[in-house]
C-alpha cells in the first residue's frame, strides 16, 4: 500500500485470498477467464513488494530498495500494460472488439517493455517518500524527445479502451471504476501518482471476485 510497510502486507494478503477464490470460480471449466481472474494475485504480489520497499527505506542500506521498487515498477509500468487488455481480449466474443484489446495488448507490450528497460538499464528511478506514500522517481529514455503527457495517455488507453469498450457489463463496470481511480489520483495524487493509483487498482480489483463469482456457471465458455 502507498502508506506503510504494514498496510502493504495486509492489502496484499488480502488480495491473494480473494485471488484464490475468483480462480477457483472459473477453473477448470472457463480457462479463457483465468487472466482476468488472476488480477488480484498481480495486484497481491505488486503490493507486496511495496511493502518490502518500505521496509528498505526504513533500513539503512540504500542499495536495499532497489529489488523490490524493481518488482514493483515491473507491475506498474510494464506487467499491467499487457495483462489488462490480454485478458480482456481472451473473454471478449466480438472478433472486431476482441482484435481491438489484442492489439491494445500488443502495443502495451511493447510499451510496457520500452519503459521498463529503461527504467532498469539505465536505474532510471529514485525511491522516496512524499507526503506519507512511496514516489519512485521514474525518469524514461524517452523524456526530452516524447512528451510525457502523451506516454500517460498511451498507458491509460491501453489499459482503458478494453475495459469500457468490452461488450461485458460486468467488467465493463469495472472499468469505469478504473478510470474513475486513475482520474483522481491524477488531480489529488500525482506527486506519488504510480503507488497511489496501483493501490487504488489493487482495492477495486477485489470487484473481479464478484464478477466471477456471482454465478460462474453463466459465463461464456
Amino acid at each position: 500500500m502507498c502508506f506503510s510497510a504494514e498496510g502493504s502486507f495486509v492489502a496484499g494478503t488480502g488480495l491473494l485470498v480473494a485471488g484464490a477464490v475468483a480462480v477457483r470460480a472459473v477453473l477448470p471449466a472457463r480457462p479463457r477467464w483465468l487472466p482476468l481472474a488472476l488480477l488480484p494475485v498481480g495486484f497481491a504480489v505488486q503490493q507486496l513488494a511495496e511493502g518490502a520497499v518500505w521496509l528498505a527505506l526504513r533500513g539503512t542500506d540504500p542499495a536495499a530498495v532497489r529489488v523490490p521498487a524493481l518488482a514493483f515498477l515491473f507491475f506498474s509500468h510494464g506487467f499491467w500494460l499487457f495483462w489488462v487488455p490480454f485478458a480482456v481480449a481472451l473473454i471478449e466474443p466480438g472478433r472486431f472488439r476482441r482484435g481491438l484489446f489484442a492489439a491494445c495488448a500488443a502495443l502495451g507490450l511493447g510499451l510496457g517493455a520500452l519503459m521498463y528497460v529503461s527504467i532498469f538499464a539505465e536505474h532510471g528511478f529514485s525511491v522516496q517518500v512524499v507526503k506519507h506514500s512511496v514516489d519512485y522517481g521514474v525518469k524514461l529514455a524517452s523524456d526530452g524527445i516524447v512528451p510525457r503527457d502523451l506516454v500517460h495517455g498511451l498507458y491509460a488507453s491501453v489499459i482503458l479502451v478494453p475495459l469500457l469498450g468490452t461488450s461485458n457489463a460486468r467488467v465493463r463496470t469495472f472499468g469505469v471504476m478504473v478510470a474513475a481511480s486513475m482520474t483522481l489520483a491524477l488531480l489529488v495524487f500525482m506527486y506519488a501518482f504510480a503507488s497511489i493509483w496501483c493501490f487504488m487498482a489493487a482495492v477495486l480489483s477485489v470487484y473481479v471476485v464478484k464478477i466471477v463469482s456471482d454465478d460462474a456457471r453463466t459465463l461464456p465458455v
